[in-house]
């Protein structure tokens, strides 16, 4: 009995030890767990944990960058947004999590956004590649607007120049696309769409592109494929069913 009461005690201690935990620790306890998991692979638990972590520190800044960067890693964009402006609310100096909103921005072509954030994130960290990348955009985005074709090139240079550094700026490619699009020879943007296709592949904009420029070079064979593969990664859109059934009557292919 003696070794069972002894026992009883020590679980007791246990108990009262851990329930005198601070907010802080428990915040860490989450936190860490989080990180755990995160490593792991498992996304969604350490989703989980990271959100336990703000039921006891709601300024946690890793915590809700890390939740925030998994919601973008699931391409749950949206819920990444809600998550990274929550972040700047509270640490507002926070420079990945502008640069991240200006680039969501930017490829949502929500440009009063992209400007607010992106100008964010020049004034923390203008020398950063990304930041460049942005204010490129932002520039361009202006030039285009009043047809200023010279600072337009000159902004392209630039865009190639950050592009070459850094294969994966998404940001520069689009500047780099828009660029060779607008060029004497608009064909010359498809490796670089395809490129960006590679990276994301249901990108409807950079479909919609490459099926201009199949248009304005008449490829037909080109035409259809585009088509066909747009149907199958869009079938809620009535438009592309038509055009493609529009491409099939056109080659006689009535089966």
């Amino acid at each position: 009995m003696r070794n069972t009461l002894r026992v009883c005690l020590i679980c007791l201690s246990i108990a009262a030890l851990s329930g005198c935990k601070t907010n802080e620790e428990k915040a860490d306890d989450f936190y860490q767990s989080g990180l755990s998991l995160l490593a792991a692979g498992d996304l969604d638990r350490a989703a989980v944990e990271f959100l336990n972590v703000f039921q006891h520190d709601g300024f946690h800044l890793d915590a809700r960058q890390k939740l925030a960067d998994i919601r973008l890693q699931q391409g749950d964009t949206a819920a990444a947004y809600s998550q990274y402006l929550r972040l700047i609310e509270q640490y507002p100096d926070t420079p990945q999590a502008r640069i991240t909103l200006a680039q969501i921005a930017i490829d949502n072509n929500n440009w009063q956004e992209a400007r607010r954030h992106g100008n964010a994130a020049v004034a923390i960290v203008p020398d950063d590649p990304a930041t460049q990348s942005i204010a490129a955009a932002l520039a361009y985005r202006d030039a285009s607007q009043t047809n200023d074709t010279a600072a337009l090139d000159e902004i392209a240079v630039t865009a190639n120049a950050l592009l070459s550094a850094n294969p994966t700026d998404e940001v520069a490619r689009r500047i780099v696309i828009d660029s060779l699009i607008r060029s004497k020879n608009p064909a010359t943007a498809l490796p670089e769409i395809d490129r960006a296709l590679a990276r994301n592949p249901e990108s409807y904009p950079y479909h919609t592109a490459r099926l201009q420029i199949l248009t304005q070079a008449q490829d037909m064979a080109g035409i259809g494929a585009q088509l066909e593969r747009m149907v199958a990664l869009f079938p809620g859109d009535p438009e592309l069913t038509q055009s493609l059934i529009g491409w099939y009557l056109a080659q006689d292919d009535l089966e």
